[in-house]
């Protein structure tokens, strides 16, 4: 929850882009791995680097429809939610990915190559090795000129435009980044809970919890 927690906050607190169904890069990771690993046998360390690239397209497309058609702010937002909702329909009808049944791991493969344990504690550790290197690319980005040109945009974009800041293009970067990052989460997030189902993880209820557990409480932007 914190390494996806962060991966939002570039994108509303560093960015200043309401992107209120942030979920649906989560959604696209983890099924993403289930897939490669349920129907083509790909380890999931690999499905999960496939899921932030998949994620990643997702979020450029977003970036695209928004940029095109100046969505900002509260449209910005009723965008996201209604693309969870259109995806989330889509994924209960589409066969491919289970439909309304939903995808499950065999348990019975243990080992590190397919990331399934019989204890908690491998997971704990991935998971906090994903929150350091959250933290890190966070950390990075607040410290960089491309930081201080998000910055520049949150708190406003005409005159950091006026100013000669490409602002579409450091928009569509924060959603490139933040989606990335939201889709390797979501991958790992699969192969933890081992089932996933459109109501699952197209959930505004979850997309609160995430945001809640580090920059929200944590301090948004920081």
């Amino acid at each position: 929850y914190a390494f996806i927690g962060i991966s939002w906050n570039i994108i509303a607190g560093f960015a200043g882009q309401l992107l209120i169904a942030h979920i649906i890069f989560l959604a696209t990771g983890a099924y993403t791995t289930m897939v490669l690993y349920d129907t083509y046998g790909i380890s999931p360390w690999i499905g999960i680097l496939a899921a932030g690239v998949v994620a990643a397209l997702l979020g450029l497309a977003v970036a695209f429809v928004t940029l095109r058609y100046g969505l900002k702010m509260d449209y910005f937002a009723l965008f996201s939610i209604a693309l969870m909702v259109a995806m989330k329909t889509l994924f209960l009808k589409w066969n491919f990915v289970g439909g309304a049944v939903g995808l499950g791991l065999s348990l019975s493969q243990t080992g590190f190559k397919n990331m399934i344990f019989n204890s908690k504690l491998p997971y704990l550790y991935i998971a906090l090795g994903l929150a350091i290197i959250g933290v890190i690319v966070q950390y990075l980005i607040y410290q960089s000129k491309i930081g201080k040109y998000f910055f520049a945009i949150r708190e406003d974009e005409a005159a950091a435009a006026a100013l000669g800041v490409n602002t579409s293009l450091y928009k569509t970067l924060a959603l490139a980044i933040g989606s990335a990052m939201a889709g390797v989460g979501g991958g790992f997030y699969a192969m933890y809970v081992t089932f996933i189902e459109p109501p699952q993880v197209f959930n505004l209820g979850l997309n609160v919890e995430i945001v809640m557990a580090a920059p929200i409480i944590g301090g948004l932007g920081s």
